[in-house]
């Protein structure tokens, strides 16, 4: 069973409640429950749902050797098995971690999937705001419950006809019928729940959030978002506060 098409009932491993880290259960746009069990873990399945070239992802899905990957994202006909860590941990247990990842890079090529690893860092930067952005979108799109449908293909028509546009002006070009809050969270309620638009986080503040309608298929993520095994050795080799600098080995 492909573990995309199910849903967190069928993942590999439970998440246990902790007092270390913060659990529980991420909702998708299309209305997957995802668990996750670090705060890391919940961003990262926040940013990658606001993705446009990401199709699905799954948590905990399988194992591979004595490895439960943290998720699995398809995007395209890729399958991309991924470990969600911080840097400072990748770089305290580098010499160690790197001939894990060495061999859980070959596993997973030899059964047609893709390694990757997803940092704090790429997470949170270098769109330093991007995670506060996409979960004000989330709450307030939450108290829209019910928008009305000739309001959500109002903000869609505006959208495509503008090609790019910030939040604030697709707000003024609903018109003044409601109050500047109402419309605020019919927006939001759309962009979480409607077609997939690209969000530019420019800044920190919502309004200044660009919405463009100009979102392809293409394996855009991968680059940005997530590291391969290879990227992920010159990564660490040439990080500033890496303890191992001068020790690093490259494993092929």
């Amino acid at each position: 069973m492909d573990p995309l098409q199910t849903d967190s009932a069928f993942q590999f491993r439970r998440v246990k409640p902790n007092s270390r880290s913060r659990t529980g259960f991420y909702i998708t746009r299309k209305g997957k429950s995802l668990e996750f069990e670090s705060t890391l873990e919940l961003h990262t399945l926040l940013i990658l749902d606001f993705e446009p070239a990401v199709d699905d992802v799954a948590v905990q899905p399988m194992r591979i050797s004595d490895w439960v990957p943290d998720c699995l994202i398809r995007i395209q006909d890729e399958k991309i098995l991924a470990e969600i860590k911080k840097e400072s941990e990748l770089i305290q247990r580098w010499p160690e971690l790197s001939l894990r990842y060495s061999s859980l890079n070959k596993h997973c090529l030899a059964q047609g999937f893709t390694f990757g690893l997803i940092t704090d860092a790429l997470i949170y930067y270098p769109e330093r705001c991007r995670v506060g952005i996409l979960e004000a979108i989330w709450h307030l799109a939450r108290e829209c419950r019910h928008p009305e449908e000739e309001t959500i293909g109002q903000i869609d028509r505006i959208i495509r006809s503008q090609g790019l546009i910030t939040i604030r002006t697709l707000i003024d070009k609903l018109g003044p019928e409601t109050d500047t809050e109402t419309r605020l969270k019919a927006v939001c309620n759309s962009l979480a729940n409607g077609i997939r638009h690209t969000l530019l986080t420019p800044s920190s503040n919502l309004l200044d959030c660009i919405v463009s309608s100009t979102a392809t298929k293409q394996n855009q993520v991968f680059g940005k978002r997530i590291l391969s095994f290879e990227a992920l050795q010159e990564r660490i080799r040439t990080h500033p506060y890496s303890h191992f600098k001068e020790g690093i080995r490259v494993v092929s």
